[in-house]
């Protein structure tokens, strides 16, 4: 085989990004995750003809929606604009059953039928954040001491449905664990109704049921400055009432739940509420005012919500909403973040389900350790070759590597770095610690791998790749600086080494 050239200094190289494209030299920059998509068809049949042969009730109402739409004046003849409550109820109660062998007994006029894929979305979004806080096949996602399970969930206004709690029961979230749901509303008719549902699918030892007081109008959400405990008891938060009340029921020391959910009202009063569509002067989807309405609206709402998180904080794991407008997602994220929290403690999804689209945003305040796969960075340098011009035995070309990577540490300019030594085939390149608490913290991780080794007559082409985690903005700015030069310090100095393999050595910073 031909020799390549032993005296280049460099060596033009291919370097893949996350689609696995080919460049010369360049790559799309590095950048968090995209937003987590969850839509839940592989985990629900929703086909209506194959629901009508099977549920009277459901053909009878899909017959009429059918009738509808051929009487019904143009540009207004798809399924959305001629279904009625009728119909959400007869739909709602074939996909239960169907899918999960649960009775929607009880859904009176004027009050919300919940929509089953969208809620399916939240709740299997809402099982992978517990996967991810409560097992890592390499060690914690957390770096704060690991929380066991309580199996114990926590839904903020239930509804009439009681929907989250009812599906929360089934398989597909607990995988035959027993868990344990506490729900809450502000409407004793509602609790009325959601018992009817739950006694109807015999799982009254599964789900607990409370009313709670409900919340004052303050003028609109509070601020920073006011969040204390003694503030939240004032204000008849979301958190608040419903931690008060079961805090009561399982009189657990320490008390914690392992995450709480609820699907926030959209309006801010009662006329925005009960006002047409804007787009089509439709009416608005049955529900009544206690469901749709809030001080602040949705976004207030959600503020509540997590300023009351800032006074219990851990006593909830993963602090949760479905938010069914994206700017509100946006400025709560931003929100989160003005309060301290990394990027790595707060998770947002997209749920899609045709052409309804709902957001998920979900927190925590544990520290999540930099390798998360949430933490994980999309684009730069994922790989590239090196030619090595001379052979080397294995425990040498280590020794070598790790001399390689103490002379990068100290020629990189940009930031301190500092080496440890772990083994032969381990180190670690840290930001030297300040006094600042967050630079105590591992703000990013560069995990280098050798992946592939070719053998020529008098010199080696090894691949090595690049699995870069961030834990914050300012770790992003700081891991970009280090990615953009590793690379190319590689290209000039590993070209001394000699055939190696298995070696993996790890970044850290």
């Amino acid at each position: 085989m031909k020799t390549h050239n032993r005296k280049r200094k460099t060596l033009d190289s291919n370097l893949t990004s996350d689609d696995d494209t080919t460049h010369n030299n360049a790559s799309s920059p590095l950048a968090f995750p995209t937003m987590k998509k969850v839509q839940c068809s592989h985990a629900m049949d929703c086909n209506f003809d194959e629901l009508a042969a099977s549920y009277p009730d459901f053909k009878i109402q899909l017959d009429k929606v059918k009738d509808r739409q051929k009487n019904c004046p143009a540009g207004t003849s798809s399924v959305s604009t001629n279904v009625d409550f009728e119909f959400n109820v007869s739909l709602s109660r074939a996909l239960l059953h169907k899918n999960f062998q649960l009775h929607l007994k009880t859904i009176p006029r004027g009050y919300l039928c919940p929509p089953i894929p969208n809620r399916l979305n939240y709740v299997l979004w809402i099982k992978d954040l517990l996967k991810e806080s409560s097992t890592f096949e390499n060690g914690r996602y957390f770096q704060d001491s690991p929380v066991p399970l309580g199996y114990k969930g926590l839904d903020i206004g239930t509804g009439c449905s009681a929907i989250y709690p009812l599906l929360l029961s089934r398989d597909v979230f607990t995988e035959g664990k027993q868990w344990q749901f506490f729900a809450t509303d502000i409407d004793p008719f509602t609790i009325k109704c959601a018992k009817e549902n739950v006694n109807a699918n015999n799982l009254g030892d599964v789900i607990q049921l409370a009313l709670v007081a409900k919340t004052h109008d303050k003028g609109g959400p509070r601020c920073f400055k006011q969040v204390d405990s003694k503030e939240s008891s004032k204000c008849s938060t979301p958190i608040y009432t419903a931690l008060n009340k079961a805090r009561k029921f399982y009189h657990t020391v320490p008390f914690c739940l392992d995450f709480c959910m609820t699907n926030p009202p959209f309006y801010s009063c009662e006329s925005e509420a009960s006002a047409p569509r804007a787009g089509d002067q439709r009416e608005r989807t049955d529900m009544a005012f206690h469901e749709s309405v809030y001080p602040g609206g949705e976004r207030g709402f959600a503020l509540d919500m997590m300023y009351d998180s800032l006074v219990y904080r851990n006593e909830i794991t993963w602090y949760s909403l479905m938010i069914s407008k994206k700017t509100n997602l946006i400025a709560l994220q931003k929100e989160l973040e003005n309060i301290g929290l990394s990027r790595g403690s707060i998770r947002t999804a997209e749920f899609d389900q045709g052409k309804m689209k709902r957001w998920g945003i979900a927190w925590t305040f544990l520290t999540p350790c930099v390798r998360s796969p949430a933490l994980k960075l999309r684009g730069g340098v994922k790989s590239f070759e090196v030619l090595l011009d001379a052979t080397l035995e294995d425990p040498e070309a280590y020794k070598e590597i790790a001399n390689r990577f103490l002379s990068f540490a100290e020629e990189f300019r940009m930031i301190k770095l500092h080496v440890d030594l772990e083994s032969d085939t381990r180190l670690v390149l840290s930001e030297a610690s300040g006094s600042h608490e967050i630079e105590k913290k591992t703000l990013f991780t560069i995990d280098v791998s050798i992946k592939g080794i070719v053998s020529y007559e008098s010199s080696t082409k090894v691949t090595i790749s690049l699995d870069i985690y961030c834990l914050c903005h300012e770790g992003l700015e700081k891991v970009r600086k280090v990615e953009n030069q590793v690379s190319s310090y590689y290209f000039v100095f590993l070209k001394c080494l000699g055939y190696f393999h298995n070696t993996r050595e790890c970044l850290h910073v």
